[in-house]
């Protein structure tokens, strides 16, 4: 049987906390670009980003810097949401 290797096509990353670090950053392909949106610190690990050569983009915060009230309208929609469904 042929082994299939996985990659991460695209991917965007909107934890406040480092998600894509060195070990995951080995499955982004080369021509992915990273855009991430986190708070700071981030959730991409910018130092292994470069080392690696990884197009990057770090947007910190864009989403409610550029229209918060639509953020947290989505943002508290969603967590309405959450609670329904815990709560049915």
């Amino acid at each position: 049987r042929r082994q299939r290797q996985m990659y991460i096509r695209d991917r965007i990353n909107t934890v406040p906390h480092i998600i894509l670090n060195e070990e995951r950053l080995k499955y982004i392909k080369k021509d992915c670009l990273l855009i991430d949106l986190a708070s700071n610190p981030g959730g991409i690990d910018k130092k292994s980003v470069k080392d690696n050569k990884l197009k990057f983009v770090w947007a910190l915060s864009l989403p409610g810097k550029v229209a918060p009230i639509t953020t947290a309208e989505f943002i508290k929609d969603t967590i309405y949401n959450i609670i329904k469904e815990i709560y049915k």
